[in-house]
């Protein structure tokens, strides 16, 4: 499911109508909002479709970060099914790609969140595996970047629930800064605050 924007005119008279619209509806089907992406039930949730079929619709609504996930629909399954074909022999890229589609499986199994570094000279196939990882979703603008914030690569975490995340150039981060992270990434929760739930998700990390 697809979802599309609703436009309302922000005419007061406008706004009365559509007031009287909804008291007036009887619905017949119901649908949930949900604070975070991945499993809910069997339904599984992205940040701009719900996947499987359930009684109810799932519907993404975070209240406190706006989601930036780069999964689309691109090419066709048998074109990256020769693709992922091609890694056969290829211990690093067979790597990247199970991590893929290992992290919606973390949830159902109670597996807890975890990742790998792939490290080595130049010309050694480090990004070429990040980005057959990232093919599995789509587009190769998927992945991310270690220079961002704390709290922007949290808020990426909670965007990433039962997803994975590949994080390019972890040699842009300060070494001290880099442990703390992968910390409280694989601990599955952000920082305390006043006034606010824990942010909480499961994820694999692709670096």
């Amino acid at each position: 499911m697809r979802l599309s924007p609703l436009w309302i005119n922000p005419d007061k008279a406008a706004r009365a109508l559509f007031n009287k619209l909804i008291l007036n509806s009887e619905p017949t089907n119901t649908s949930w909002c949900v604070g975070s992406t991945g499993w809910h039930d069997d339904i599984f949730v992205l940040a701009d479709r719900s996947i499987g079929s359930s009684g109810n619709e799932c519907i993404f609504q975070p209240k406190d970060f706006a989601p930036d996930v780069d999964i689309r629909c691109q090419g066709s399954l048998e074109g990256w099914q020769k693709l992922a074909g091609l890694a056969e022999g290829n211990s690093r890229i067979v790597l990247a790609i199970s991590i893929q589609f290992a992290a919606p499986l973390l949830s159902i199994l109670n597996i807890e969140s975890g990742g790998f570094n792939i490290f080595g000279n130049s010309s050694i196939g480090k990004s070429t595996a990040l980005f057959i990882a990232c093919s599995v979703n789509g587009s190769h603008e998927y992945r991310q970047q270690w220079s961002a914030t704390k709290n922007g690569l949290e808020e990426a975490c909670c965007a990433h629930n039962d997803l994975c995340q590949v994080i390019d150039e972890a040699g842009e981060m300060e070494p001290k800064d880099l442990g703390k992270i992968c910390y409280m990434i694989t601990n599955e929760r952000g920082k305390k605050r006043m006034n606010s739930p824990t942010r909480k998700w499961k994820t694999m990390i692709l670096s």
